[in-house]
């Protein structure tokens, strides 16, 4: 869901006053709109950059702006980044922390170039080994889905925002010995089992994000849906058609500026494969022969499940189905009236000409201060691919 942010209604309006602070947490420097080159400030986010929709994906957040008037190196430093619009100093709206990766001068001098990533940088690219072997230390060490990811979040000096995963109860054993275990490989591991994805939050915490299901709405229109719901919604396995209400945030016609999208809608997932590798069978839920029909969603090399048994497999491909069988967008890329209060992870809806388009956020592009544009962009594909949808690791 959207930030519930108190002026949240004002980035839609024009000639709203915005003043951007950027402000280092040891208190060495602090820019106001005056030291930020001519609206040179962009924010990009990203829950899932594939171009088609993988589960478990963790990607950092990155920060770029130019400043004038300073010679101080910002390098390593954490920023915190707030707006206050029109003058309310009290409720200003925060877009996040990050640490400052690269501080360079340009050519003349005059300005210096930054890029700052939010802590998923540092997780993701962090070695891991030694904390994987010191919590669980030999083949009889056992540990709750829970404690596992608690635990690697807490290594990071960072909170978890409270929530319940599907298969947090899930019991954890030592199925690796590695020599190097790269951050990302344990973050995606566990986002993609429990069928979610990984975000650092406005509020610096580690959220875990689940797209919401059944988000589309149905519409009394006989021009839309005819006489049934279209197949790729859940009441087209009951035949019955009755209106919803969509489950996502309008973006209006006045805010919206531009819309590319498919001509497809991304199917339902109806069929979950966990293996271990190509050509393994693994287990399948449900159990029912695989057809060229059926959208299914294969689990591949995942180490955390590495040695459970058919039932235990099962029991995890069932939750996992529960929980993403009715994820279903229309792939599209819009251009708004920046607004940060929206988020990724966010589902969308806006009437174009032809299509009233919903979807998802699933990467945003933030440019400007005064005059804010936003960049939405959600791709994916009408059926999940036959070989594949983990992201590939390199455990050694």
């Amino acid at each position: 869901m959207t930030v519930d942010y108190k002026y949240k209604n004002l980035y839609w309006k024009p000639h709203i006053d915005k003043q951007l602070k950027i402000a280092a947490d040891d208190g060495s420097v602090t820019f106001f709109n005056k030291d930020i080159d001519w609206e040179n400030f962009e924010l990009s986010e990203s829950l899932c950059s594939e171009s088609e929709l993988q589960f478990g994906c963790c990607e950092a957040s990155v920060l770029k702006f130019r400043i004038h008037n300073t010679f101080v190196s910002l390098k390593d430093k954490w920023l915190t980044v707030t707006e206050t619009l029109e003058g309310n100093a009290n409720t200003p709206f925060q877009f996040g922390r990050y640490k400052v990766f690269s501080d360079v001068p340009t050519a003349d001098r005059k300005y210096r170039d930054v890029i700052a990533y939010d802590a998923m940088h540092d997780i993701i690219n962090a070695e891991m080994s030694g904390w994987y072997n010191k919590l669980l230390p030999n083949k009889q060490s056992r540990t709750t889905m829970k404690q596992f990811r608690t635990s690697f979040i807490h290594h990071f000096g960072l909170e978890e925002k409270e929530i319940e995963l599907i298969n947090d109860d899930m019991i954890v054993e030592k199925t690796i010995e590695p020599e190097q275990l790269s951050g990302k490989d344990v973050i995606t591991s566990i986002c993609e089992i429990n069928g979610c994805f990984g975000h650092i939050g406005r509020d610096g915490k580690f959220h875990y994000i689940y797209l919401p299901q059944d988000m589309m709405g149905l519409y009394p229109s006989n021009t839309l849906f005819p006489d049934r719901a279209p197949d790729y919604l859940p009441q087209s396995e009951t035949g019955h058609l009755y209106p919803q209400d969509p489950k996502s945030e309008k973006i209006g016609t006045g805010t919206y500026i531009g819309c590319q999208y498919e001509d497809f809608i991304c199917k339902r997932i109806n069929k979950i494969q966990i293996r271990q590798e190509e050509n393994d069978i693994g287990a399948i839920y449900p159990e029912t022969q695989l057809n060229t029909q059926e959208n299914c969603y294969i689990i591949e090399d995942n180490f955390l499940v590495y040695g459970k048994s058919a039932a235990q497999l099962k029991e995890i491909a069932k939750r996992l189905l529960d929980k993403i069988t009715n994820i279903v967008y229309r792939p599209a890329n819009v251009e708004a009236v920046g607004n940060p209060c929206f988020e990724v992870g966010d589902a969308i809806r806006l009437s174009t000409k032809y299509e009233l388009i919903e979807t998802y956020i699933l990467q945003r592009t933030l440019k400007g201060i005064q005059a804010k544009r936003d960049t939405y962009t959600a791709s994916g594909a009408e059926r999940h691919a036959e070989n594949v949808n983990s992201i590939s690791k390199s455990i050694i």
